[in-house]
C-alpha cells in the first residue's frame, strides 16, 4: 500500500492536502536522503513549516477516513483519543509495537488503532 499524506502548515494552522514531497532538493538542510519540503497546492514549502500527517487507510464509523492528528471518540470511553504513528509500546502484549495508534490525551493510555469503525473523529490535535 502506498502511504498517503495531508500536512499541518504551522502558520496557516489548518490541514492541508500534499500534492508531493520532495527528499532530494535543498541540500542546505540535512543529510542526503532527509525530507527537505512538500508541495501543496502547486507551492513548495519547506519541511519546517508543516507536519506531515499519514493517512490510515481505515474509516471511523461515519465513513470518513482516519489520519495521524485525529481525535477520536471511542466506545472505551469519553475521553478524546489523539492517533499517532510510530513506534509505542503496548501494556496488554508487553511489547513494542510499529504502526498507528491511538493515545488517550486524559490518561496517557495507547492502544493500537483497531475497531476503528466504531470510533468517531471528533476533531484534529493539531488544531
Amino acid at each position: 500500500m502506498k502511504p498517503k499524506y495531508k500536512a499541518f502548515h504551522k502558520k496557516e494552522k489548518k490541514i492541508v492536502p500534499v500534492d508531493a514531497i520532495d527528499f532530494l532538493n535543498n541540500s542546505t538542510k540535512g543529510n542526503d536522503g532527509d525530507c527537505y519540503g512538500a508541495v501543496i497546492n502547486n507551492y513548495f514549502v519547506p519541511i519546517d513549516d508543516i507536519v506531515l500527517l499519514r493517512l490510515t487507510g481505515r474509516y471511523d464509523k461515519n465513513g470518513v477516513e482516519i489520519q495521524e492528528g485525529h481525535t477520536l471518540l471511542t466506545p472505551f470511553n469519553n475521553f478524546g483519543w489523539n492517533v499517532k504513528f510510530g513506534e509505542f509500546f503496548y501494556q496488554e502484549a508487553h511489547s513494542s509495537m510499529i504502526g498507528f495508534y491511538i493515545e488517550c490525551s486524559v490518561t496517557n493510555r495507547v492502544l493500537p488503532l483497531t475497531d476503528f469503525e466504531r470510533h468517531e473523529i471528533v476533531g484534529e490535535w493539531l488544531e
